[in-house]
């Protein structure tokens, strides 16, 4: 999974800027949702964890990515954007190198959450080295970040290859990245395709936690739990807690909002789920710009095609802990609920078609992950660490099954590479 190497030493909660800020509005104010929560602690402008942390990612960092563990990774998304372009223009010969790019369309290029910039760069090098440096020219890139601590991290490990794309942009929002692709040049069709890709972006997005409760006619009701506050001492750290759910509690608005069919609104009382608006509205406005301008859609994340409950998780310095410690010191994660996005996607487009969510490891080889590696075998780098790599990325009980891969397309392009 995502967050690698567990250790014994548990973080203890300590003192944090924001910590206090959140314990006094809830001691004046009462208790807010864990999303708010979450949001505050991950993105705040000043003290959010995002925004102050210089280091956040990597074997010596909070946590691990598989970009960070091996390039081939990356080679295999590079693929499936090879072989998802051949599928929306056309085009022949260009995955596997032999193609002539001369009259070949342009297209955009979408990143969501590019963290070190690091996928960003390995897809860009086996779009140079592996297809042909006159293929980058056809890439208008957009990398959507709203940290300015990671923007300037990927504009420093991608500089060598920003002067040989089409263009080259960052932007807050998917849609600003579009509009900025089309202000670049007025004449473009609107056919013009445009690929966006995510990994590990949907599970830091805010979720709000219900809880099934006895309702007063009956059966049962979701309500959300809120995250309350103890008392601290004068110089200690503000102890947060969630705050017990009530059968006197209205039921939560996001019943309708987002349980939208009668299996996702099912539960017994005492169930819990994790639901996220934000991250529904990021697979919506992803696959209005496919259902607009063709194109592919790929994310990776740990989830699955179920409800999420009880999945959400700090982690500091690669160890597990509770994601009420410290704010802004903390990651914050947990595991996206696939179906319920599909339910969301298929409804508001009749054009689109939203695959299941396969493991990750079923999804790397299927575009040729073991090709990579033997390789680089053959080559003699690194061979010892280059195994325990592979496992760790591979495995199905690991990173290998619990991240999973979802791709949306047009409905006569499915299936998309690598499902």
């Amino acid at each position: 999974m995502r967050r690698c190497l567990p250790r014994l030493c548990r973080p203890q909660n300590v003192r944090t800027p924001l910590g206090d800020l959140l314990a006094a509005e809830i001691n004046k104010t009462g208790p807010i949702p864990f999303a708010r929560f979450m949001d505050e602690a991950m993105r705040h402008p000043e003290l959010g964890y995002f925004t102050t942390k210089t280091k956040v990612i990597g074997t010596d960092a909070d946590f691990i990515t598989a970009p960070e563990l091996l390039p081939e990774f990356g080679y295999c998304i590079a693929r499936w954007l090879c072989l998802g372009y051949e599928k929306v223009t056309g085009a022949s010969g260009v995955s596997e190198g032999d193609a002539d790019l001369s009259n070949a369309p342009p297209f955009t290029l979408i990143e969501v959450g590019p963290g070190t910039g690091r996928l960003m760069y390995q897809v860009l090098a086996y779009l140079k080295y592996g297809i042909g440096e006159s293929f980058l020219r056809k890439v208008h890139l957009r990398m959507v970040e709203v940290s300015p601590v990671m923007r300037r991290q990927q504009e420093a490990i991608l500089k060598d290859y920003l002067p040989l794309l089409g263009s080259a942009q960052w932007s807050d929002t998917v849609n600003g990245a579009v509009k900025s692709r089309l202000a670049d040049n007025d004449t473009l069709p609107g056919s013009f395709p445009t690929f966006v890709m995510s990994n590990e972006y949907f599970d830091v997005l805010p979720v709000h936690v219900l809880r099934r409760v006895p309702a007063p006619g009956g059966g049962g009701k979701w309500v959300e739990e809120l995250v309350g506050c103890r008392s601290a001492g004068d110089g200690e750290a503000a102890e947060f807690e969630f705050a017990p759910a009530s059968e006197h509690d209205d039921e939560s608005k996001f019943v309708k909002e987002l349980l939208i069919t009668e299996e996702l609104r099912e539960g017994e009382v005492g169930d819990r789920r994790e639901v996220s608006p934000e991250a529904i509205d990021a697979f919506l406005e992803m696959a209005s710009i496919v259902d607009r301008t063709g194109g592919m859609i790929l994310a990776i994340d740990y989830g699955r095609d179920a409800p999420s409950a009880h999945t959400i998780q700090g982690m500091h310095k690669q160890v597990q802990c509770s994601p009420l410690l410290s704010p802004g010191m903390i990651d914050i994660s947990w595991h996206v609920d696939f179906a319920m996005a599909r339910d969301h996607v298929i409804s508001a487009f009749n054009s689109l078609h939203m695959t299941s969510a396969v493991p990750q490891h079923e999804f790397l080889r299927a575009l040729g992950i073991d090709g990579f590696i033997k390789q680089r075998r053959q080559q003699g780098i690194l061979p010892d660490q280059l195994q325990k790599r592979y496992d760790m990325l591979m495995s199905p009980s690991g990173m290998g099954g619990w991240h999973r891969a979802v791709a949306i397309c047009k409905k006569e392009l499915y299936p998309p590479p690598g499902f």
